[in-house]
């Protein structure tokens, strides 16, 4: 049988973890709520199963300084933000640290429930692919790449557009595919991160009529029913790179 998945959650403010804590009462979670991220750091203990959310305006060291705290230990855990207004530029940059998706108060809800789902869902993929890819040489793992790369680029093609272009397609996946992408892609943290953001990039450069970003893409990939192989990409990515 699996653990319990555990939600911990980071925010100063009294009210703001008692809503949560009612909010996900109805799910099977571990709910693991602390008013600091020094309290959180010296808590911690690894869940496979786990997400973090996260208030970016916190005493002493502050939402960004924890995500940033969490990469030097290695700890590798799907961080959701919830931030105030005045905090957006701060939630933007803890995206571009690796942070799944930000929500400013206050939050739906129902969305940040979905989030949690899909961050928990993630993390648990993204181990047990991991666990995989391992078991694959770098060729083999090279050679699962080109394979999944055009499945993961047609699926996001046909939910921006029924009409999809399959050369279109075969070019994105191609492009993917090449030895230099690969190895800027692989090249330090953040490779799921980095695969969406080399994604945006070259559909933005395409015939494609909605402009991506990162959060767009991703939600997208989640809609699509390929975040599977995105996961199974970032896993072959860095098995590629083994010695």
């Amino acid at each position: 049988m699996k653990a319990k998945p555990t939600v911990f959650v980071i925010d100063d403010e009294p009210p703001i973890l008692n809503s949560l804590r009612m909010l996900m009462k109805p799910f099977e979670w571990n709910v693991r709520t602390y008013s600091s991220a020094r309290g959180f750091l010296d808590a911690f203990e690894y869940h496979a199963r786990a997400c973090l959310v996260l208030d970016v305006r916190l005493p002493g060291m502050n939402g960004l300084e924890l995500q940033q705290q969490l990469r030097s230990r290695g700890i590798h855990i799907p961080v959701i933000i919830i931030t105030g207004h005045g905090d957006v530029a701060v939630a933007v940059q803890c995206m571009k640290a690796g942070a799944l998706d930000y929500f400013e108060k206050p939050f739906d809800g129902e969305a940040l429930l979905r989030c949690i789902r899909q961050a928990i869902e993630y993390q648990e993929q993204a181990g047990i692919l991991t666990r995989v890819t391992k078991q694959l040489t770098p060729k083999e793992a090279c050679e699962l790449f080109r394979e999944i790369a055009p499945r993961l680029v047609l699926g996001i093609l046909e939910h921006l557009d029924q009409s999809v272009n399959v050369g279109t397609a075969r070019r994105i996946a191609d492009h993917m595919c090449q030895a230099d992408v690969q190895n800027r892609l692989r090249n330090g943290e953040h490779v799921r991160d980095k695969i969406v953001d080399e994604l945006c990039r070259i559909l933005n450069g395409s015939d494609i009529k909605q402009r991506l970003d990162r959060k767009t893409l991703l939600g997208i990939i989640e809609r699509s029913g390929v975040m599977k192989d995105l996961i199974t990409m970032e896993a072959c990515c860095q098995r590629i790179g083994a010695a």
